[in-house]
């Protein structure tokens, strides 16, 4: 349940976004364009785009680079190296636990 406070503040808001909604899709990309971050990354990758001499076929993957993703990374092996590295973790930290418990019962037996 609202409060009456919160519920006036909603009106208020709703309100004055009314005559803000017929703009739509045009006032929200100018809105976009007015952040400094998303203006920044606009204006490098369209930098980029007007310094490629050969137009790229795939947008995104021009984006990506443009904006320094790495490329060529194959995420599936990356994924397996990970996992590989995982289980090597797991056993050496089984071999740490398995050598810390000897050294204790021996320390214990002298």
């Amino acid at each position: 349940m609202l409060s009456p406070r919160v519920r006036v503040r909603l009106r208020v808001e709703r309100a004055s976004m009314r005559p803000l909604a017929k703009f739509g899709a045009a006032l929200t990309a100018a809105m976009l364009l007015l952040t400094p971050t998303l203006r920044t990354i606009t204006c490098a990758v369209l930098v980029g785009l007007y310094e490629e001499p050969e137009k790229p076929n795939n947008a995104i993957d021009f984006i990506k680079v443009t904006l320094g993703a790495p490329a060529g990374v194959d995420v599936d092996a990356l994924k397996a190296e990970n996992e590989q590295l995982k289980s090597k973790c797991d056993d050496l930290e089984q071999k740490l636990a398995a050598a810390e418990a000897k050294l204790a019962d021996g320390g214990a037996a002298e």
